[in-house]
C-alpha cells in the first residue's frame, strides 16, 4: 500500500476531546455533501496529530483489503503518534433485538439501514461513534436520524493504539 497520503494542517495547539468530536461532526458535513453528490462514499482514515489532520483513503472491497487496511492503519498509527484517529465508512446497520438478528451480516439483514458511519478513538482510548441514516429515493439521497454512540463501530482502529508487547530476551 502506498504511504501517500493528504495532510490538512488544524488551528489548534491541544487536540482536546471537545475538539475531535465537532471535528468529527464537520467531517459528517462535508461526508453528507459529497455523497449527496456523487451517489457513493469513499472510506478514509484521518490522523488527528497536534497540528495537523493526516488523510488516508481506504478502500475496502472484501476481507483481504479489510485486513491490508487494518495493518496499514496500525503501522501509520505507530509512525504519527496521532492524537485520535477517525474511520469514516459507508455501510449498513440494524438494530440486533435479539440474537437472531446477529446472525446474519448487516449487509444481508432484511431490515438493514444504510448509513454514513464514524468511529473515532483517542490516544487515551476513548471512543464514540457517529451513525447518519439515509435512504435513496429516485436516486437522490434522503438524510434520516443521526445517532451518536459512546463506542466506535470499527473495532480495528482500537487495536490500533495498542502497543504489542515486547519479548524480553534475558
Amino acid at each position: 500500500m502506498d504511504e501517500v497520503i493528504n495532510c490538512v494542517k488544524i488551528k489548534t495547539t491541544e487536540v482536546t476531546d471537545e475538539f475531535v468530536k465537532d471535528f468529527t461532526k464537520t467531517i459528517l458535513e462535508k461526508a453528507k455533501e459529497n455523497l449527496k453528490k456523487d451517489k457513493f462514499l469513499a472510506s478514509v482514515a484521518f490522523f488527528m496529530c497536534k497540528s495537523q489532520v493526516y488523510i488516508l483513503p481506504t478502500p475496502i472491497d472484501n476481507e483481504q483489503s479489510k485486513l491490508v487496511i487494518e495493518a496499514f492503519i496500525t503501522k501509520m498509527t505507530k509512525k504519527l503518534q496521532p492524537e485520535a484517529i477517525i474511520f469514516l465508512s459507508d455501510g449498513w446497520s440494524i438494530s440486533a433485538s435479539n440474537k437472531e438478528d446477529l446472525k446474519l451480516p448487516p449487509s444481508k439483514h432484511p431490515e438493514r439501514k444504510e448509513c454514513i458511519a464514524l468511529s473515532t478513538i483517542t490516544k487515551a482510548h476513548k471512543s464514540w461513534g457517529l451513525l447518519q441514516f439515509y435512504t435513496r429515493e429516485n436516486d437522490e439521497i434522503q438524510f434520516g436520524e443521526n445517532v451518536e454512540t459512546s463506542e466506535n463501530f470499527c473495532r480495528f482502529i482500537d487495536d490500533a493504539f495498542v502497543e504489542p508487547l515486547s519479548k524480553k530476551v534475558h
